[in-house]
């Protein structure tokens, strides 16, 4: 069985420990860098940082990024399984993050009213919103499909490896239209009513100038990295990911 289908049946904490024993020097190093902020007394504005992004735009590298910022470690959602799996937020979705360390995490959450406010009520004040060409989007994706092809059971299942090439990607590019553009449409439109909360990065942009883009995001999570410290973590983050 897929640990994927064990996530409807496991019990939340269980499911969390078991990701712990699949990667120990990760969580190790996670307890490592939350104990060293509190003994450094490493303080940033925001306790919890956001990114929301489509699949194959990017969060990834951002996320990557910011485990190598100091005192920033990744949490996992909370709450109700099935909820998460539509990619909504469970109203407990961020109750056990811890309150005395900084967090971050990934998310391809909806843009929905229910979600926006659950984030406004885990006082989350900086969300990352990636977004990236929709036609590249849907070339990326079926690539990877082929390559890391989804269960039976699970959410869009399809098997790209018995089918005509032109056959996947027009399957592809109709699944782009119909779930991601309206993704971004309604992240953009959040974006924009509270602009002082929210930022668009663009994943041709990051490609573009990795030194820049990590630059702004840096600005607007507030991070205080100098030109140096971001050059020396793009470093890090490109040994990590080859």
């Amino acid at each position: 069985m897929r640990f994927y289908a064990l996530r409807k049946i496991l019990p939340r904490r269980l499911e969390h420990a078991l990701h712990a024993l699949r990667q120990p020097a990760h969580s190790l190093e996670c307890l490592k860098k939350t104990r060293d902020a509190k003994r450094r007394n490493l303080k940033y504005p925001h306790p919890i940082l956001l990114i929301a992004g489509l699949p194959k735009s990017g969060t990834t590298w951002v996320e990557n990024f910011l485990y190598h910022v100091p005192a920033y470690v990744p949490c996992r959602l909370g709450g109700d399984i099935e909820t998460q799996i539509r990619q909504d937020l469970p109203a407990t979705a961020f109750s056990h993050f811890p309150r005395d360390a900084h967090t971050f995490i990934k998310t391809h959450t909806n843009p929905h009213p229910n979600n926006f406010a659950v984030i406004s009520e885990a006082n989350i004040h900086r969300t990352l919103v990636m977004v990236r060409d929709p036609a590249d989007v849907a070339v990326s994706r079926y690539y990877y499909l082929l390559a890391n092809p989804k269960g039976r059971g699970e959410p869009g299942y399809i098997d790209y490896r018995g089918m005509d090439k032109e056959v996947a990607l027009s399957d592809s590019l109709d699944v782009v239209a119909k779930h991601y553009i309206p993704w971004i449409q309604g992240w953009c439109e959040q974006a924009h009513r509270f602009p002082d909360e929210h930022f668009i990065v663009r994943y041709e942009d990051i490609r573009e100038n990795p030194q820049m883009a990590f630059e702004s995001i840096s600005r607007f999570f507030e991070l205080a990295l100098s030109e140096n410290d971001i050059g020396n973590i793009l470093t890090r983050v490109d040994e990590s990911m080859k």
